[in-house]
């Protein structure tokens, strides 16, 4: 069961952002490319966010630039969740405040 939402506590939130952060390793498929090479790990890493949004798995490429504050704002959302009930609005979180 979930713990009461304190409306007091809704300021101490930051941005909030639910899924999964994922470093990814590619190979471009170019025979002489350094990443040809079998022991190779390909080129990356690439960042993506991948979640459930209306029952579909929805994947953003996150820009290097933007992992270490989209990785703080998942733990803002893993820090909220247990604080209520959530409903999703246009792809957003939104804390229904009873």
């Amino acid at each position: 069961m979930s713990t009461p939402f304190d409306p007091g506590e809704l300021s101490t939130l930051g941005d909030l952002r639910p899924g999964s952060l994922v470093d990814r390793y590619r190979k471009c498929g170019k025979p002489n490319c350094h990443c040809a090479a079998e022991e190779a790990g390909g080129h990356g890493p690439s960042w993506s966010l991948t979640r459930q949004l209306g029952g579909k798995t929805i994947t953003k490429i996150i820009p290097v630039t933007a992992v270490p504050q989209t990785r703080q704002q998942i733990a803002e959302y893993v820090r909220s969740a247990p604080r209520g009930p959530a409903v999703e609005a246009n792809g957003e979180f939104v804390e229904v405040v009873r």
